[in-house]
């Protein structure tokens, strides 16, 4: 398992909002753009738009840094040196006559062949189980925004139709009737009530977002109460130290998410609600999903067998290269050294970004890794959007005419 990170994601928390009503998309504002700077500085070396991608052009594919390839992963540059050094020592000994390697021609054959085929076949393995170990990360990173996505603008749809404004289909109050007190005094109760399941909705929504960001952080082996900053703005600090108090806090995240949807679409209201209750708690259900199968990946490396018979062959293959060269039939002389380390150099870059992918795939620090802070990011922004259209509506479910627009308008600024 990666080692625990118990740095959290955001290093310097801004001061909260000066204004005590504030709204929980004011909150989120508030905290975003440190949150995405946050991820500017932290991942942005690797996801800049000048760094070596896998469209770009041939040549420029060859250029990856040492860092990019993976080499510092499980210390193969520390074989690589090894190898270098090795075969070196080997050619200045054969060269000056101290040492005199004979093979036979079949022999020689034979030995080399076996040893290549065997390598190859390991080494095919090892990539394609490192590529399908990220790719299932990346899917389920995917899913986790596309049902966020659809939960969300599920229970936006809600609130709306429950709380028609006038200008969406609602009936405008006659001048004569508005006069009425009881009228007036339903109509304040009315707005009373878009307000509290605009609240309702909006802390829900919200929900999402903390479930992202604790699915981040579980991948990464922190804690939620390690990593308090990560939630500003999204849940307070008893919210988080309470699943963070939890055997498995991304589970305590969906038990407040199922929750917060009882209170908000009640089944036993109607067969609409009922239906968009179950559908909603499907979603929950797809998220927690997904989030297991970031878990199984996080918490199931390669079997150590196959890493240790892969590095035992690539061991016989780097002290068996150099004897080869330097026999009497091949006779490569220095070419040895430049073709040991650079054969050395692509067969260690293959089992590094294998390695990398098994040790790292949540890591922002791992070359190969997922970008899971610009995932959470992505389900940032859907959150912030939908939150907008929410409090769109509030100008209109209140009435309030001028006032509520400058107050929409404010919002969205």
């Amino acid at each position: 398992m990666p080692s625990p990170i118990t740095k959290p994601f955001s290093t310097r928390r801004p001061s909260p909002p000066k204004s005590p009503s504030s709204t929980p998309l004011d909150l989120l504002l508030h905290y975003s753009s440190h949150r995405r700077s946050s991820h500017r500085r932290v991942s942005g070396a690797h996801f800049s738009p000048h760094r070596v991608k896998s469209t770009d052009s041939f040549l420029r594919t060859l250029s990856l840094s040492f860092h990019d390839r993976a080499l510092g992963a499980s210390g193969v540059w520390k074989v690589l040196v090894f190898v270098a050094l090795y075969a070196t020592a080997l050619t200045v000994l054969s060269e000056t006559g101290c040492i005199t390697i004979t093979f036979e021609a079949e022999h020689l054959g034979i030995s080399f062949f076996a040893i290549t085929t065997t390598l190859s076949l390991l080494l095919a393995f090892r990539a394609q189980r490192a590529s399908v170990r990220w790719w299932e990360s990346r899917k389920m990173w995917g899913n986790i925004i596309a049902f966020t996505r659809m939960a969300t603008g599920r229970l936006l749809a809600n609130h709306r139709l429950l709380h028609k404004a006038p200008s969406e289909g609602g009936e405008a109050p006659n001048e004569a009737v508005s006069n009425n007190e009881a009228v007036s005094n339903e109509a304040a109760l009315a707005s009373r009530e878009c307000t509290a399941s605009r609240d309702r909705t909006a802390a829900v929504l919200v929900d999402f977002l903390a479930f992202a960001i604790t699915t981040r952080n579980y991948g990464r082996s922190a804690r939620p109460d390690a990593c308090v900053d990560d939630y500003a703005g999204v849940m307070d600090p008893a919210s988080v130290k309470r699943i963070s108090d939890s055997d498995h806090p991304a589970t305590a995240v969906i038990l407040a998410l199922r929750t917060g949807l009882n209170g908000l679409v009640p089944p036993e209201k109607g067969f609409y609600q009922a239906t968009l209750h179950a559908k909603v708690a499907d979603l929950l259900d797809e998220l927690l999903l997904q989030q297991g199968g970031l878990e199984r990946i996080l918490n199931s490396p390669l079997p150590a067998i196959w890493t240790s018979n892969l590095r035992s062959f690539l061991l016989i293959y780097f002290l068996l290269v150099p004897v080869l060269l330097l026999s009497q039939e091949a006779n490569a002389h220095f070419y040895t050294i430049p073709i040991s380390v650079g054969s050395a150099f692509l067969f260690l870059g293959v089992e590094a970004a294998s390695s990398d992918v098994d040790i790292g795939p949540f890591q922002a620090e791992h070359s190969q890794h997922i970008d899971a802070d610009g995932m959470v990011l992505r389900v940032e922004l859907d959150v912030e959007q939908v939150l907008r259209e929410l409090y769109g509506v509030q100008g209109e479910c209140e009435g309030e005419g001028e006032e509520g627009r400058g107050r929409q308008l404010n919002i969205e600024a």
